[in-house]
């Protein structure tokens, strides 16, 4: 079992490091688990380049490769199934031992070692306001401002 003191040593007991990929419309931004921010920050798929591509690219630049390491992906609320089956499908054929999707707000609150309250997210172009009760997002309650 791990402890407390033993969670960043993520070789420890067979685990291997676990990648982060933030996904973002305009970059990717790729990592480490417990790392302080991104090693990484490449372009997102285009009309110019594939998904598979742009997944290659990140596990070049992060000098890893995928069949190594289990993938944590934060996506934006709202993704639909589909997409979110189509990219676990692309990660496990391209050899990803394990996958987990979250939505942003809700990592951001688990950081905190909450599972109840309010994540305002200011973009760009966007503001959004996620209330999430007990580790549940609640969709029909969140709120988008776009400038």
């Amino acid at each position: 079992m791990r402890g407390d003191d033993d969670w960043d040593d993520d070789e420890q007991e067979g685990f291997p490091p676990i990648i982060v990929f933030d996904l973002g419309a305009r970059e990717w931004r790729c990592g480490w688990a417990g790392d302080d921010g991104p090693a990484v920050v490449v372009d997102p798929p285009s009309a110019d380049t594939p998904l598979r591509a742009a997944f290659a690219s990140a596990f070049e630049e992060l000098e890893a490769e995928v069949d190594e390491h289990a993938i944590l992906i934060s996506e934006r609320p709202g993704t639909q199934v589909g997409e979110r089956e189509a990219l676990a499908s692309l990660l496990f054929e391209l050899g990803a031992r394990a996958v987990y999707a979250s939505a942003c707000p809700l990592l951001t609150l688990y950081h905190t070692e909450m599972d109840t309250g309010i994540v305002v997210d200011i973009g760009e172009r966007s503001t959004y306001i996620y209330p999430i009760y007990e580790g549940h997002s609640v969709l029909g309650a969140a709120t988008a401002v776009f400038i």
